[in-house]
């Protein structure tokens, strides 16, 4: 192999791992802020409840913000005040009532650093796009994606969320570093 060969692969190698590098690395951000619960029937083994809870943390929102930069995209601006998830959701379509409606199958709590449960103050459908596929892997065809909004609230290192119906209940807890 010549040297002008050597050189052009050695440049497309860069290009390569620079790019799977900011994958990479939003990948590895994104594993640390998102966890994941299951429920299932004892008797049938029928999943009650499957989901995803994504912390949407300052170090995240930035490495999608870095994402989108490499990528020359636009983000559609959110309003994160206050401690917000984007929560995937699959559960029976019997089940799927999901809202801050007195009669949602499913209620959401925030436990913080006071170990009081905090209700949701809003919960926002998302239509799946090309970005949301991109920003959250985890994502099928059969969930639903939502926001969820609560009160700023203190954290503290083991912040939980908490889904809950008649049929079942699951909880999520994070270890934030302080």
């Amino acid at each position: 192999m010549n040297q002008k060969n050597l050189l052009i692969c050695g440049m497309a190698a860069a290009v390569i791992l620079t790019s799977v590098d900011a994958r990479a690395s939003y990948n590895s951000v994104l594993r640390k802020w998102t966890k994941d619960g299951r429920s299932f029937a004892a008797n049938t083994m029928d999943a009650r409840l499957i989901w995803h809870a994504t912390l949407l943390s300052d170090e995240l929102v930035d490495a999608q913000q870095r994402l989108a930069q490499k990528r020359k995209v636009t983000l559609p601006s959110q309003d994160l005040t206050g401690v917000n998830f984007f929560i995937k959701f699959y559960t029976h379509k019997a089940l799927n009532n999901f809202s801050l409606d007195d009669g949602s199958t499913w209620k959401i709590f925030l436990v913080g650093s006071n170990g009081q449960e905090v209700p949701a103050i809003k919960i926002d459908s998302v239509t799946i796009t090309p970005v949301e596929s991109t920003l959250y892997p985890h994502m099928d065809r059969w969930s639903k994606a939502y926001i969820v909004k609560f009160p700023e609230t203190d954290l503290g290192t083991g912040p939980k969320l908490v889904l809950r119906s008649i049929v079942a209940e699951s909880v999520l807890e994070w270890k934030i570093e302080r």
